[in-house]
């Protein structure tokens, strides 16, 4: 049962509203300050969801009571980093208690809580850390420094577990569903050494079972795609193109599935109710897919969108039983490791379940030897976009010269990519398939998701694969992808016949279809859990169903006013040049009032000094715009410059884009995705009626140009600051690369 209007609304309104505490005694102005901001942040306001907060003058500086009401000390409000981790620390506490049934659970999820919080802790910078450690009882400390120990030396659960026994008797004093505990209690410490890999903070979670795009820089709190696994609701987000950091509701989402997990863990059956999580989420998706309109398709869920490729690729050998071309569409403008799923190679130096590999190299099993990958690139060097003459052309040119060589073809029909092209147009696709038949095979790369149900249903009708990603323009947290197999491909699967061994590294047995998890075709897929996995779908499924909540007319409509607004808006703007907006025609009389119909990624370069951006200083000017330049600016900049250089504004990544005299130029999108039809529907507190919303987020989108435009009016200052943002990665070299 997919979410309605009316809930979406509730979840809007409800995280609006900041917990009110009860104070049982007085507080200086500082101590209530401490209080009332950290009540307002997001992640605290919602974890405290379902408990209450008292203040009162006692011994502990934490008390946990049964009612679900967390007592702290006035002490606890001498700083922020103190309030935090006191509240965090009895939240885990009372989420893990609530899920006990019996004394020996109650001591398991005592330990679990603690190892949560520890690691709450060490996220935190650590002047913050040594905060709290230098305030609180010694024992503390203790814990943390073993833990810690213990983690550099990947010390196993059941040593971790056994270490953080003997602070039960501190844990006593303050939880009150603690009973005296026995420290040689083995039943307790074996289940919550099973039950370790899930007591992790939700925000870590989310960063596990991918790749290292999803590693967090300890200082900036950002990934490599500059996104935070915790909410940023003070920054400015039109990324959609490339990844968005989670949404207050999406984390709210997320952390609801984390502690329907606890009780699972606690009664032994953790994997099994995960596999049982999985399974309800490929479901899920399916029925908000609409999956119904195609009996029979399939769905496998993997970290990534080039993930998906993977398994693409190794379906559509084993389908055929020949060699492989595989024709990549405009690898530029598509994920970056695609050039190597495509060949059946690793892509990154960490695979999201088998440890470290080598990009380039083959991925056991595979027979990489196999396959052939083509590219062609949909703009010429000088920016200019290929006919579709020339596209198909060259399309007729290589598939004949393959089948003539004995290959079949697996051709990527590309839905969108970076900036909103596409290609081939389903007509040549048609054409290429009444000549070859089955020797020619097709992947729809929807990895942006750019799409209405009714042209996936079609896609899927027609027997191509589907890659789709829940994280890309549906804003769900980076690293939620699937790949969609058509019933017709699924049935010609061989299920006695193993997945390679090299794609255990990739996904689970509890990832693939369920029809297929006890056959011969998952052998050598192991069975760990990909917790993250799991969360970051949940969050995507809510923002997928938040906006299918709002009716086809007005999603149309929301999207085609905020283009017009926003496109008479960058006209007006001298420093920037936008190109032409893109929308893949998919079929002849596609209907109108669609909302895939409409542009969501507006694409420009940036002239500075009269000047174009080059790829390397569009870059820089990416990473500025999603950090605090205020520091940087000059004296004598007004209060306005220094308002907008403080404001974070997180959109696209650079694209290179034309090449003039051998550099690359590159430019920059804003892409509003389906969050921008469920906050304007549905979010209160960013106006009180839909026209109020709508311009509230055009507004935010004019803030990024008006930012941009302090960038390049003190370029030369926030060069030299720049040297101190941690975010800051200049590529290596922005020369012309061949075109294939």
């Amino acid at each position: 049962m997919t979410m309605d209007a009316e809930e979406v609304s509730r979840t809007y309104g409800r995280l609006a509203r900041s917990v009110e505490p009860t104070l049982e005694t007085s507080l200086t102005p500082e101590q209530y300050r401490v209080l009332e901001s950290t009540l307002q942040a997001p992640v605290i306001n919602i974890l405290l969801h379902g408990f209450s907060v008292r203040v009162s003058a006692q011994e502990q500086s934490l008390q946990i009571q049964q009612d679900g009401t967390l007592r702290i000390d006035p002490s606890v409000l001498a700083h922020p980093a103190l309030a935090i981790f006191h509240l965090r620390h009895g939240v885990e506490q009372l989420a893990w208690a609530r899920a006990a049934h019996t004394p020996n659970e109650a001591v398991a999820a005592a330990l679990l809580a603690l190892h949560s919080s520890l690691l709450v802790l060490e996220s935190m910078h650590s002047e913050d850390q040594n905060r709290v450690l230098d305030a609180d009882p010694p024992w503390l400390r203790e814990a943390f420094e073993i833990l810690l120990s213990q983690r550099k030396q990947f010390t196993l659960p059941q040593v971790i577990v056994t270490s953080l026994v003997p602070f039960l008797r501190f844990i006593h004093s303050f939880n009150d569903f603690l009973s005296p505990v026995n420290e040689k209690n083995e039943i307790a410490i074996n289940r919550a050494a099973e039950s370790l890999a899930i007591a992790q903070p939700t925000e870590r979670l989310l960063t596990l079972g991918g790749d290292q795009r999803l590693l967090v820089h300890p200082d900036s709190g950002l990934n490599k795609y500059g996104c935070s696994p915790s909410p940023r609701p003070w920054a400015i987000t039109f990324s959609t193109c490339t990844a968005s950091s989670i949404s207050e509701p999406g984390f709210a989402s997320a952390e609801a599935q984390r502690r329907c997990l606890f009780p699972l863990a606690l009664a032994g059956q953790l994997v099994n109710g995960f596999a049982e999580e999985m399974a309800r989420i490929r479901r899920r998706l399916a029925q908000v897919l609409r999956l119904e309109q195609v009996p029979g398709a399939k769905i496998l869920l993997t970290p990534s969108g080039t993930d998906a490729e993977l398994f693409a690729v190794h379906c559509a050998s084993a389908v055929a039983k020949r060699p492989l071309l595989n024709i990549l569409i405009a690898p530029r403008e598509i994920g970056s490791g695609s050039r190597y799923a495509a060949a059946g190679q690793h892509f990154d130096h960490i695979s999201p379940l088998g440890g470290a590999v080598q990009p380039g190299m083959a991925v056991e099993g595979l027979h990489c030897d196999q396959i052939q990958v083509q590219e062609l690139e949909l703009r010429d060097e000088t920016g200019r976009l290929l006919s579709s003459n020339e596209v198909e052309g060259c399309l007729h040119e290589w598939v004949s010269s393959g089948i003539e060589a004995g290959s079949s073809v697996l051709i990527h029909l590309l839905d969108s990519s970076k900036t909103g092209l596409g290609a081939p147009s389903l007509d040549c696709i048609a054409k290429l398939q009444a000549v070859y038949g089955e020797r020619v095979a097709v992947i729809v790369d929807a990895a942006q998701m750019r799409l209405s149900r009714a042209n996936l249903a079609t896609y899927l009708r027609q027997g191509f694969y589907v890659i789709a990603t829940g994280s890309k323009f549906f804003t769900g947290p980076p690293f939620a992808g699937a790949l969609l197999i058509p019933s017709s491909v699924a049935s010609s699967i061989d299920v006695d016949s193993p997945f390679p061994q090299g794609l255990s590294g990739y996904v689970s047995r509890w990832e693939v279809p369920e029809e297929w998890r006890w056959s011969q075709q998952v052998l050598h897929l192991g069975t760990s859990p990909n917790y993250g996995l799991l969360l970051r779908w949940q969050a995507a499924l809510w923002e997928m169903e938040a906006f299918f909540a709002a009716d086809s007319r007005r999603r149309h409509s929301i999207f085609h006013d905020f283009a017009e607004m926003l496109h008479t808006r960058m006209d007006g703007c001298s420093y920037i040049e936008p190109l032409p907006p893109s929308v893949y025609r998919r079929v002849n009389g596609e209907e109108s009032n669609s909302w895939d119909s409409v542009p969501t990624i507006f694409t420009f370069l940036i002239r500075r000094a009269s000047a174009l951006l080059t790829y390397e200083e569009a870059v820089m000017a990416y990473h500025w715009l999603n950090a605090d330049l205020s520091p940087w600016l000059p004296a004598g900049s007004s209060e306005a410059e220094q308002r907008l250089a403080a404001k974070c504004c997180h959109i696209g990544q650079p694209v290179r884009i034309r090449c003039e005299k051998g550099i690359w130029l590159g430019a920059l999108r804003i892409a509003p995705g389906s969050r921008l039809v469920s906050r304007v529907c549905f979010d209160p507190s960013i106006g009180g009626n839909r026209a109020q919303r709508l311009a509230q987020q055009v507004d935010a989108a004019c803030i990024v140009l008006d930012k941009l435009e302090v960038i390049c009016r003190y370029w030369e200052a926030f060069v030299e600051g720049s040297k101190h943002l941690p975010t800051l990665q200049i590529p290596a070299a922005g020369l012309c690369e061949k075109t294939a």
